[in-house]
């Protein structure tokens, strides 16, 4: 089992040292290996994906859309060597920092469940974890939970109010705290890279990030430097759309707007009532520039809308063509 686990992490080493990590390219060929996915191509979508993670080191949410290629092509070794491949490089059955805190302050982890009913990975995984943490520098990682423990906090202030003091709590001193810390990681010429630390993919590091952008007034300067983080291959390129989205539509609110989204990630709640008169709450999707959104999302390499939608099992915006 060590020898397979050892032979696991330097494959994925060589594979990273082979590249050089071009994350321009490795989105241009990630983003091929998407749409032939959706089309069905599963034996070619794999060729392309292959070549994507050679060019870069790889993030685990692009990955299991290899696996579940050869899922579908009925080749279950080559699947489960993608799942240990995924652990080399960051994955998490738990990706969070800190339990996520509900609504009744209880703290939770959700865990994945796409692959959480795979025995022999679960039975292997806390090996792999091991093995992949021996190449983490520890005083890096450190300046990325100090930021995951200060949203905790956030969290917990914003969870004690009531819908009314959130904006007050976007700018209370704890939040502009985290701001100010998530600016100087962002700006560090420490090496402070996804390859050699381990919360790049947390959702709590995540949330962090989304809510640092939240409470800027001038959101340029900070989404450009995120974008510099996409580029080094610390930020996956749909996770900053996220963020793109989000301040695209508070822009659009604090205009008068309806609230829209420009590259199809930005959710907006439609209430409603049904045939018999019960209000229905729905997220949907309202597309800013419907017959150029792809457009946009190629600048920002994401793959076209009805790719990702597809892949996602998430439904098309209905202003949305291609």
């Amino acid at each position: 089992m060590k020898k397979i686990i050892i032979l696991i992490f330097i494959l994925c080493s060589t594979l990273v040292s082979l590249g050089q990590n071009d994350y321009k390219s490795y989105y241009e060929v990630r983003n091929q290996a998407m749409e032939l996915h959706a089309l069905g191509k599963y034996q070619e979508a794999t060729k392309f994906y292959e070549k994507a993670f050679s060019l870069a080191y790889p993030f685990p949410d692009d990955m299991k859309f290899l696996y579940q290629c050869y899922l579908q092509m009925n080749k279950a070794d080559m699947a489960y060597k993608v799942l240990q491949q995924m652990v080399m490089c960051g994955y998490k059955l738990c990706p969070d920092t800190l339990p996520i805190v509900g609504y009744d302050l209880s703290a939770w982890c959700e865990r994945d469940s796409t692959i959480i009913n795979n025995k022999r990975f679960l039975s292997e995984y806390d090996s792999l974890r091991l093995e992949y943490l021996k190449n983490i520098d520890v005083k890096a990682n450190n300046y990325l939970i100090a930021n995951s423990i200060c949203e905790y906090f956030v969290a917990i202030l914003r969870f004690r109010g009531s819908d009314s003091i959130e904006n007050e709590i976007l700018n209370n001193k704890p939040f502009l705290l985290k701001t100010e810390l998530l600016n100087s990681l962002l700006k560090s010429d420490k090496n402070i890279d996804r390859k050699h630390t381990d919360h790049w993919l947390d959702t709590r590091f995540l949330l962090s990030l989304i809510h640092s952008v939240q409470s800027l007034k001038e959101k340029s300067p900070q989404l450009d430097l995120l974008w510099e983080h996409v580029l080094r291959g610390n930020i996956l390129a749909e996770q900053y759309a996220i963020f793109y989205d989000n301040a695209i539509y508070q822009n659009d609110m604090n205009s008068g707007g309806i609230g829209v989204s420009l590259l199809g990630f930005q959710t907006i709640l439609k209430v409603y009532k049904d045939d018999k008169g019960n209000e229905v709450e729905e997220y949907k999707v309202v597309l800013k520039d419907p017959e150029n959104v792809d457009k946009y999302r190629k600048e920002k390499l994401l793959p076209p809308l009805w790719v990702w939608c597809k892949l996602n099992n998430i439904a098309l915006p209905e202003n949305y063509k291609y």
